[in-house]
């Protein structure tokens, strides 16, 4: 999964293929399952996967507006819209 700053991501979320976009934070073992696992649903759903760090200081703004409260969040993408939200995932199932 490719590892994007605020001003990347947002020029990703606005194109017509649906992404996924992962908050992450590094040495948390939550935040890599869910890497993991929404990853792979995205594969498996042929719609791309990024992941964004909640510690980034370019990202802070962003996450803000978006309303991310916890770490490991996940957020569905269409056109720049979020059209779902799952705050974590225990496994591939989940996801």
């Amino acid at each position: 999964m490719m590892q994007l700053i605020a001003l990347e991501a947002q020029n990703r979320l606005r194109a017509d293929r649906p992404v996924v976009v992962v908050v992450t934070r590094k040495k948390c073992g939550a935040a890599e399952r869910a890497v993991r696992a929404f990853s792979a649903a995205a594969t498996a759903l042929e719609v791309d996967a990024i992941a964004m760090d909640a510690d980034e200081p370019d990202n802070l703004s962003f996450l803000d507006e978006l309303g991310v409260l916890h770490v490991p969040d996940c957020l569905l993408f269409a056109r720049g819209v979020v059209i779902g939200r799952s705050a974590g995932a225990r496994d591939e199932e989940d996801a």
